[in-house]
């Protein structure tokens, strides 16, 4: 509701606190709630949007140093792509000195550098929950850089984080179902080498045994009266890993 309020008055924003505020909601993204919610966006989603507008309001010196001064800022990659997406989805069409291009050319040297550097995005300082899906679009018609990528970086220490951005969660009148799909799985490991590293680990919070609760709902391919496969429960999950 917070959000909401705020993006009916970003036509309203002094000049001169327009890029400080951008960059306060950028730099505490990963704390602005994702929660799912049924026909509506999520407040990060939203905040997506607002940083979409008010970058489109800066100078085009504030819009360069904005760029410049998120390149290293690897766990909101994902992010940054939602934000390039309103870029590309504004009907009025709103693209400043090219903005849009420059914004897509820092997301594109931030995914190559992770590759290129096997910087993992499991560690605490690149982590924010489903980023590993900015490496995806980013070269998803080049999986065979996706799979060696994350051959290297995954491991027991982050094995559930890794299982967690796999699962999908689906919002009905009925409450939230928890899955993973096969596809989603193989565009990045086999299964195979899920298991050999399972194998070698155990659950000890409560959430990583609901993701491990998840993920062998995939394995064997259990389903509801309904025919869907995974976990559906009332509330959505709050996960901490």
């Amino acid at each position: 509701e917070i959000f909401e309020r705020v993006q009916l008055y970003v036509d309203d924003f002094e000049q001169e606190n327009i890029y400080d505020f951008v960059k306060i909601l950028f730099n505490n993204v990963e704390v602005i709630d994702d929660s799912r919610e049924f026909m509506a966006l999520s407040a990060r989603s939203r905040v997506a949007v607002i940083i979409h507008t008010l970058l489109n309001k800066i100078s085009n010196y504030e819009y360069v140093n904005f760029l410049e001064s998120i390149t290293k800022e690897y766990s909101r990659l994902r992010f940054l792509q939602d934000v390039s997406y309103w870029f590309s989805s504004d009907k009025e069409n709103i693209n400043i000195n090219g903005r849009k291009e420059l914004l897509e050319e820092t997301i594109k040297k931030m995914a190559e550098d992770i590759l290129k550097n096997n910087i993992n995005l499991y560690e605490d300082i690149n982590y924010m929950p489903k980023n590993i899906w900015g490496i995806y679009h980013a070269y998803k018609e080049e999986q065979d850089k996706i799979k060696s990528y994350i051959k290297v970086i995954i491991c027991e220490a982050n094995i559930f984080r890794f299982l967690n951005d796999m699962i999908n969660i689906s919002v009905g009148t009925g409450g939230y179902t928890y899955s993973i799909s096969k596809e989603s799985l193989e565009a990045f490991t086999s299964k195979a080498d899920v298991d050999l590293i399972l194998k070698r680990v155990e659950a000890k919070t409560s959430d990583e045994k609901f993701v491990l609760e998840v993920y062998k709902a995939y394995d064997e391919d259990i389903k509801d009266i309904w025919g869907d496969a995974g976990i559906a429960i009332s509330e959505e999950k709050k996960l901490t890993l």
